[in-house]
């Protein structure tokens, strides 16, 4: 879609991405080993709560197990991937049997899901929500100022945001964890999550002008 296409065809597409940020909001990546869902914060779980989660576990589900081993063993990409890996991992002589070698791979494989979370969020946004996280950069916000970005997205869409009310637009960054609510002080603010996610999009350079 071309920037500023206003076509029937343009407000469908958009309208599907509306509905996209619903369902995709909760869908697992394709790995195993990957992030659960595309929420920012799991990205910032701190290492007492994947403990904790481990110490947790009754019994090993061998299924799941099964699935890590297997996935990604048909690809080809995958599999020269590995190659170029191992081939680094020796050429800078880390052991696959020394512990900080295990310790540099999941610091990688951290690396590549924070990114892929980052990547997940960046297309599921709104542009009206990222202007929520612009402005949070910048201190509190409270329910009105950010009620008033949504009415203000509402009148230049009216058609995109139909049926799609303020509490979804608003709770698609909560539950993303880009954002969060402090009912005491009645404000919203940014999380490190919606902070970092900030920084990946200078640093990658994306643009900021996203319809919605």
């Amino acid at each position: 879609m071309r920037r500023g296409d206003t076509s029937f065809e343009a407000q469908s597409t958009m309208v599907s991405s509306a509905l996209e940020q619903v369902i995709s909001a909760d869908a697992p990546n394709a790995g195993p080993l990957s992030l659960p869902a595309p929420r920012l914060e799991r990205a910032f779980e701190t290492t007492d709560v994947v403990k904790d989660r481990a110490l947790n576990q009754v019994a090993v589900d061998d299924e799941e197990r099964k699935r890590v081993i297997n996935f990604g063993t048909n690809s080809p990409t995958v599999k020269a991937r590995e190659e170029l890996i191992r081939a680094q991992l020796a050429r800078l002589k880390f052991d696959l049997d020394d512990p900080l070698t295990v310790e540099v791979l999941i610091r990688n494989v951290a690396y590549s899901q924070t990114i892929t979370a980052f990547e997940t969020f960046y297309r599921l946004i709104f542009g009206s929500q990222l202007a929520v996280i612009r402005s949070l950069s910048k201190g509190p916000m409270n329910e009105d100022q950010l009620l008033g970005l949504f009415q203000r997205a509402k009148k230049r869409f009216p058609k995109f945001y139909a049926s799609y009310t303020y509490e979804e637009w608003r709770d698609f960054l909560i539950n993303q964890g880009a954002i969060l609510h402090d009912p005491e002080r009645g404000v919203y603010e940014l999380t490190t999550a919606g902070r970092e996610f900030l920084i990946w999009m200078v640093n990658t350079g994306v643009s900021e002008n996203k319809y919605g």
